[in-house]
């Protein structure tokens, strides 16, 4: 039986037994200026760390609204020319343009669809991460592609169920970020669509949340000639409102492939089970699967401030941490961040300041297929692990004008040659360079310093329709050393990030 189907009978099966959804495109200052609206100290019913955030979330009623108002254009249309003193500049371009629709059916369902496509001309300058020519950073597989010039397109849909007020079914095509981060160590929304089946339940003051998925994994990364093949992660959530000031979560989420050497596995129905713990599962059934577990919190403080944390544990031996000594195998991520609005008294201003650190060989496996990324994106922390990044977000709202910076600090590690030292999330972790005194930033080291800012002049908020102009530069004080100035202009919809 096809794949997909089977995919999609068993979700919708299991949707039956348990059923809140979130908007579609996960865009960060869409989420920022909600967050800016919904956040309130006394609010024990916000859940803010599930994004995209609900456009509708204000409680406007869009049922009789008329088409033209449901039916609206995407599009990104702009140049990035990138200036790297000692050699020819560089130019990428994209030129991309849709409609997305936000349709209730009745009462109690919902559809949003989103479909756009198009032409770029390069990669964008902006993304550090690795490149397949076969494969768009955060969008997908290439159309076409000749002489670095592609043809892409982007299919995203939500079809919602809400049953009543404490269950809602969710089956689509998107992304997902889950955290109060600018970042996400948990899952964030770095990585292409894929298709997915969400079951959230809401009672009292917990917001508790399944998240079905099929996504593709590839065997090496930089081997142009290696296919990407199925695989599937089963992940939930728990988030607790402990009071309207403090807020806890408990996350978890297992990745394995479809096939391997021994059997033809599909999407496994023993990881449907929506209350389980799956690393006891895992080990009862005795595969390789990889496991992540997670713990955050946030604390509001007033007037307008949240402080929040995320601990990520792929894998962790409580003896070898206390004996300091580096081990291969304790892999694990932290976030500690504050951000709030009108800060010091002054309106429109919003900071955000935040601490990242994830250990070598984090996020990856002993199958590459099974690490934590879907085609050539990380489904957390962009840079994968091996790294320490701090940042600083500063953003500046007077409508309709915007003045954003975002500065950070980053040191990273990567694999030098043959030599696996834990920086590429794509690699097996089966053979490592040395089983202790393994560090952060081993490797072939960077550290760099990026400064990016933007003046946009606001036509919409909830669309973010925007006209932005931008001038992004680096210095690279690690092994190779450089600077790199890029500008760019661009004419934008909600889309999507393009500068996360």
């Amino acid at each position: 039986m096809n794949r997909a189907f089977t995919f999609l009978l068993i979700c919708v099966i299991h949707a039956g037994s348990i059923a809140q959804g979130t908007g579609l495109l996960v865009n960060d200052n869409t989420d920022r200026w909600i967050w800016n609206q919904r956040f309130d100290v006394n609010d024990d019913q916000f859940h803010s760390v599930y994004r995209s955030y609900d456009r509708n979330a204000s409680g406007e009623d869009s049922t009789h609204n008329s088409l033209r108002d449901r039916l609206k254009p995407v599009f990104l249309l702009g140049g990035e020319l990138g200036i790297d003193p000692g050699h020819t500049p560089m130019w990428t371009s994209q030129a991309l343009v849709g409609l997305a629709i936000d349709q209730p059916i009745g009462k109690r369902i919902r559809l949003q669809g989103a479909a756009y496509g198009g032409i770029v001309d390069g990669t964008s300058l902006l993304y550090k991460g690795p490149v397949r020519e076969d494969v768009y950073p955060g969008i997908g597989k290439v159309i076409d592609e000749q002489g670095g010039t592609a043809s892409i397109w982007n299919g995203l849909f939500a079809l919602r169920f809400d049953p009543s007020h404490i269950f809602s079914i969710e089956l689509g095509r998107a992304k997902h970020f889950w955290g109060d981060g600018y970042r996400s160590l948990f899952l964030s929304d770095h990585a292409p669509a894929y298709p997915y089946l969400q079951l959230k339940t809401k009672v009292w003051h917990i917001d508790y949340t399944n998240l079905f998925s099929w996504q593709q994994g590839i065997i090496d990364i930089d081997d142009e000639g290696a296919a990407f093949e199925d695989k599937f992660t089963s992940t939930h959530m728990l988030s607790w409102n402990i009071s309207p000031r403090i807020n806890v979560q408990i996350f978890e989420t297992i990745i394995w492939q479809s096939e391997d050497s021994l059997s033809q596995r599909g999407f496994d129905v023993q990881y449907l089970n929506p209350i389980i713990f799956y690393r006891p599962v895992e080990f009862a059934s005795g595969s390789a699967d990889n496991a992540i577990i997670g713990l955050g919190m946030s604390f509001k403080v007033y007037p307008s401030y949240l402080i929040y944390a995320q601990f990520a544990f792929d894998e962790f031996l409580l003896d070898q941490f206390q004996a300091a000594n580096g081990w291969w195998g304790n892999k694990f991520g932290i976030q500690l961040g504050v951000k709030g609005q009108d800060v010091l008294g002054v309106e429109g201003l919003y900071m955000q300041s935040e601490f990242n650190m994830v250990r070598p060989f984090t996020y990856s496996h002993g199958s590459p297929i099974q690490n934590y990324a879907h085609f050539n994106g990380s489904l957390a922390h962009p840079l994968g692990a091996n790294f320490y990044e701090f940042l600083v977000l500063a953003e500046m709202e007077k409508d309709p004008w915007s003045l954003r910076n975002l500065l950070t600090y980053v040191i990273k590690g990567d694999d030098v040659g043959d030599i696996n030292l834990g920086g590429d999330i794509f690699r097996s972790y089966v053979d490592p360079f040395r089983d202790v005194g393994n560090f952060i930033g081993q490797g072939d080291r960077t550290e760099a310093i990026q400064n990016s800012i933007y003046l946009s002049r606001i036509l919409d908020h909830k669309s973010d329709r925007r006209i932005m102009l931008g001038y992004h530069s680096r210095w690279d004080m690690g092994d190779v050393k450089g600077t790199d100035h890029i500008f760019t202009l661009s004419l934008r919809s909600n889309i999507g990030d393009g500068y996360r």
